[in-house]
């Protein structure tokens, strides 16, 4: 999942702290974010004196921000970080935030029950948790996107002294999220949790296909 956030020399720290500590205190450690700083102009690279800091009235806490532009926020009481402005010394509109929401599930560990747990409090964060002027930060969860170097995934699950296993199809209308829109995507599934498999049914995916995880977004206008 990945947004863009306001571009400029300053932002406002109080909502992305707000975002980032839902996520992290409420999210049952299935979610994790990645920050990026990046150039608006995408046929250009980040300049190598890119700086990023935290700043207030009385301090200013420097972020390291590593060569490819990644790095991390820590996150502060409410009344603390309202006060707080994240800066870079590069020049106003030169720069954007890419955040990423990506799940920690790694995909030899993937089942049913817990495609069903990221729905859930997913929609949870979403819709019960986060005030309103946060949401259009994070679309609505519906499952979870697969995609590997080839379509060869199944499900596997014992019943009645046997092991059962079911093939996933490819989905021609499913993308590698991060694919550039250029380029042809590596085959994808996907799995909403409203199948009606059990639990225990766990994904089965060759390591050499370099299986990928994705959380599957809701593919309408966000409320």
């Amino acid at each position: 999942m990945q947004t863009h956030l306001q571009r400029g020399s300053f932002i406002p720290y109080k909502q992305l702290n707000e975002l980032l500590t839902t996520l992290r205190t409420e999210g049952e450690g299935l979610f994790v974010s990645r920050l990026r700083l990046r150039s608006a102009d995408k046929s250009k690279p980040l300049p190598p004196n890119a700086k990023l800091a935290l700043m207030d009235d009385d301090r200013t806490i420097d972020i390291p921000v590593a060569a490819d532009g990644r790095f991390d926020l820590p996150t502060f009481a409410a009344e603390e970080a309202r006060r707080m402005e994240l800066g870079t010394n590069l020049a106003k509109g030169s720069t954007q935030l890419q955040l990423n929401f990506d799940l920690t599930t790694p995909p030899d560990r993937l089942d049913m029950a817990t495609v069903r747990r990221v729905v859930r409090v997913g929609q949870h964060l979403r819709s019960e948790l986060l005030p309103w002027y946060l949401r259009w930060l994070i679309p609505q969860v519906d499952g979870v996107v697969i995609c590997s170097d080839k379509p060869d995934w199944q499900l596997e699950w014992p019943e009645n002294g046997q092991v059962l296993a079911l093939p996933l199809p490819a989905e021609a209308t499913t993308r590698e999220p991060e694919t550039a829109k250029d380029q042809a995507s590596r085959p994808c599934t996907s799995l909403s949790g409203q199948e009606q498999w059990p639990d225990n049914a766990r994904l089965q995916s060759p390591a050499s296909h370099h299986t990928k995880l994705y959380i599957r977004l809701r593919q309408t206008r966000a409320s």
